[in-house]
């Protein structure tokens, strides 16, 4: 037993490092610039994350209030986080991790946290289903370092948060197999933990769930026995899910049937972002190895890179392939009817073909209606859980009869395959460093708000202002949340200053202001600075923007990375 044991821990411990030193590799030079870079950043969903590590731990230990509610974006009026896109784990998990280390650390420790529990519950679910370690070994290779999820980490955090599907999978699996309340209680506790990582692959599990429950009892041969035996366990499970997840939904739920939430996407949004039936056989145009081989391919396509990131890997795909020839049985018929069905709804409304749209699919009439906010591409994870295992099986097939020796060398040659197929190094990194003057602000006790111009519903040219934010602590006009709620944009725009500076943003025809009248407005309101970013201004909107301002004094702040001018309000 003591043998057993410790042979258990140290396999436990080498996957951990193995997990992450490939986790070190595939996202170099991280490593080298731990402290002073955070992954991705171009997108801006990595501020708006470290945006609400900052908030939740501000809110929770130093004011002791509501964290779903910030009144630090979108001054005066504040704005609900009930229905942006929150990742509560990593959030609440950051909040003792910032009691020693600094934003970006906290960040980046979590970033790598993903990666070595996907890792963990990749191989714990292959184990299960495949009986081989090897086999279970490159399965979770393939998974963890896919190119979806090295895509992801470029700033969709909540998205990389990976890790407990499969683990939700087996224990299902488990519930469905053995009776036992104790797997069906943990089975509810991985789904929460699903939901609190993201609630879009909350909603995508429960999914696979109703639609996948019949196969899977099938699979665990329930139809030989009654299903009256299932009826407590998964009531027991259901209950552990709704007590540790209700109370993180509970005010998103109140948004909704208030009517405030702004949910819906439009439809050519919706297809735009779809993936296309080619992105499924060609290499990302991100990745290291095959980058010229796919840009003719993705340069006809007009969804962000990151959204059509579905491919497995040509060896994946020539491991799974002979599996599901090859070893005809339930569990290979099982996994292919789920790559079949994720796959195909991840192609969205309309199968584009190399940017091309072909026909309508099923999607436009059945999911659409339903989850008109989902981005159909992001149906690719659990696809890509599917083709993990079918190519775990490959594994088995491959290294069967073969000399342990033997063995791990065949499979450790295909996980380096595997592995350099996915790799994208460099890995995209954004500097953390600030202007100084918000430096400066931190250091200045009284409390004031700050106008950030440009000011954008995109986050892309705001993103790094709520990064900013976590260093001079004051609050903003405007921000940026997933999801603004419909009374949050009415507050924003009753400055006609405001609505002006967002119209000349978006390139609109916009009609004459009281300047004067409408920063006097802003003074009584406390705003002390309005801060330009002109680096992110054309040259037609500074000139109209330094035409409302320059009368104010001034300061410009040489900086190379993101150059102001800080007009102060008197």
């Amino acid at each position: 037993m003591l043998r057993w044991c410790a042979r258990r821990i140290g396999e436990f411990l080498l996957l951990g490092a193995s997990y992450v030193a490939l986790a070190l590799i595939a996202t170099y030079p991280l490593v080298v610039n731990f402290t002073r870079c955070v992954p991705g950043g171009a997108y801006g969903d990595v501020w708006q994350f470290i945006n609400q590590f900052w908030w939740f731990k501000k809110a929770l230990i130093e004011q002791g209030v509501n964290p779903y509610f910030d009144p630090y974006m979108f001054y005066p009026s504040g704005v609900s986080l009930a229905s942006t896109t929150l990742t509560p784990f990593n959030t609440l998990l950051s909040v003792p991790l910032q009691l020693v280390f600094d934003l970006p650390t906290t960040y980046n420790l979590l970033f790598l946290l993903t990666f070595v529990m996907t890792g963990y519950g990749t191989f714990a679910l292959a184990e299960y289903l495949i009986q081989d370690r090897w086999a279970a070994f490159g399965s979770s290779i393939i998974f963890t370092f896919s190119p979806y999820r090295l895509m992801r980490g470029f700033g969709h955090l909540n998205l990389l948060t990976t890790q407990f599907i499969p683990l939700y999978i087996l224990f299902l699996f488990k519930t469905l197999r053995t009776r036992r309340v104790k797997d069906a209680v943990l089975a509810g506790v991985f789904l929460a933990l699903v939901g609190l990582s993201s609630e879009v692959y909350l909603l995508q599990i429960v999914l696979l769930s109703l639609i996948l429950a019949p196969a899977l009892m099938w699979w665990a041969g329930v139809e030989k026995q009654s299903f009256a035996t299932l009826i407590r366990p998964l009531l027991a499970g259901s209950g552990v899910f709704l007590i540790l997840a209700l109370p993180f939904y509970y005010q998103t739920l109140l948004l909704i049937c208030s009517g405030d939430a702004n949910l819906e996407l439009p439809l050519w949004y919706v297809s735009m972002n779809s993936a296309d039936l080619m992105a499924f056989f060609t290499p990302n145009p991100s990745s290291s190895l095959y980058a010229s081989i796919s840009s003719a391919v993705y340069s006809h396509i007009a969804a962000y890179p990151v959204e059509t990131a579905v491919f497995p890997g040509y060896v994946t795909i020539g491991l799974a392939m002979p599996a599901l020839l090859a070893r005809r049985s339930r569990e290979t018929y099982l996994w292919t009817v789920v790559a079949l069905i994720f796959g195909g709804l991840s192609l969205g409304p309309e199968l584009h073909i190399s940017g091309m749209p072909i026909l309508d699919l099923p999607y436009k009439t059945t999911i659409y209606p339903i989850m008109p906010f989902y981005i159909p591409s992001r149906f690719s994870v659990t696809y890509l859980v599917a083709i993990s295992i079918l190519a775990g099986y490959g594994f088995t097939r491959l290294l069967a009869k073969r000399a342990p020796r033997l063995r791990h060398l065949t499979c450790a040659a295909l996980c380096l395959l595997i592995f350099a197929e996915s790799t994208i190094i460099p890995y995209p990194l954004s500097a953390t460093t600030a202007p100084k003057i918000y430096y400066e602000m931190r250091d200045d006790e009284e409390m004031y708000a700050l106008m950030e111009v440009p000011i954008s519903p995109s986050p892309v040219p705001i993103g790094r202002y709520l990064y900013y934010q976590t260093i001079h602590q004051k609050p903003i006009i405007g921000g940026w949340v997933s999801r603004l709620p419909h009374s949050t944009l009415r507050s924003l725009q009753q400055n006609p200053m405001v609505r002006k500076l967002m119209e000349i943003h978006q390139g609109m025809q916009t009609g004459p202001v009281d300047v004067v009248a409408n920063l006097q407005l802003l003074k009584h309101q406390n705003v002390r600075y309005v801060i330009v970013h002109t680096g992110m201004l054309s040259d037609g909107e500074w000139q109209q923007i330094e035409g409302m301002l320059g009368h104010l004094p001034s300061q410009v702040v040489e900086d190379q990375t993101d150059p102001l001018i800080v007009y102060r309000l008197l």
